[in-house]
C-alpha cells in the first residue's frame, strides 16, 4: 500500500524561499506556502534538526491565461476556452476552478485539451453553474523533479494562477 503524511516542523528545521519564511497551514494541502504577486523564480531552502541544509531552485516558470474579451455562454451549449501560453510539460498540469450552484470547482484538463490549448464545458457541467456574472481561473501547476531532500523524501511544486476571466452564464 502507497501513502504519505504531511509533517510539521518543530524546533529549528524551516523552510525558506528566496529568504522569506513559509507558513505553515493546518488547513491547507499545500502544508508551507507564501503566495507572491507576478511570476517568481528562486530558491528554496530546507533546514532539518540537525541543521543540514538542502536547496532547491524553481526555473522560471511560463505563465497560462486566458483571452481578455468577456465571453457570454449558454448552460444548454458546449462552450470552449483558448487558453494562452508555452505547451505544457510532462511534469505539469493544468487546472480550471469555476462557480457552481454548490460553491466553487476546480477540474483537471484532460491531455486531449491541454494539446489544443482548449477547455471545453459541456451542458451537463454547465447546467451546475449559477446564471450571472462568474470567474473562471485557471492554474498551471509544475512538479519539480529532481530535488534535494532528506531521506524521507519532498515534493516541490510551483503553481502559476492567472488574473480570473469573468463570463456571463445565460439560460
Amino acid at each position: 500500500e502507497f501513502g504519505y503524511r504531511l509533517v510539521v516542523l518543530d524546533g529549528d528545521a524551516s523552510i525558506h524561499f528566496n529568504g522569506d519564511i513559509l507558513s505553515y497551514d493546518e488547513r491547507s494541502f499545500h502544508n508551507y506556502f507564501k503566495t507572491y504577486e507576478g511570476q517568481v523564480s528562486g530558491t528554496f531552502e530546507y533546514t532539518d534538526l540537525d541543521n543540514r541544509t538542502f536547496q532547491n531552485t524553481i526555473p522560471d516558470y511560463r505563465s497560462v491565461s486566458f483571452p481578455n474579451e468577456v465571453d457570454t455562454f449558454s448552460r444548454s451549449q458546449k462552450y470552449t476556452f483558448v487558453w494562452e501560453g508555452e505547451p505544457l510539460e510532462a511534469n505539469e498540469v493544468l487546472r480550471i476552478s469555476y462557480p457552481t450552484e454548490m460553491g466553487g470547482a476546480t477540474t483537471n484538463i484532460p491531455k486531449s485539451q491541454i494539446e489544443d490549448n482548449t477547455i471545453s464545458f459541456y451542458p451537463g457541467r454547465l447546467s451546475k453553474m449559477p446564471l450571472g456574472e462568474a470567474e473562471f481561473s485557471i492554474i498551471r501547476e509544475r512538479t519539480i523533479l529532481d530535488i534535494e531532500s532528506t531521506a524521507a523524501g519532498a515534493t516541490v511544486r510551483a503553481i502559476y494562477e492567472a488574473a480570473p476571466k469573468k463570463v456571463f452564464i445565460v439560460e
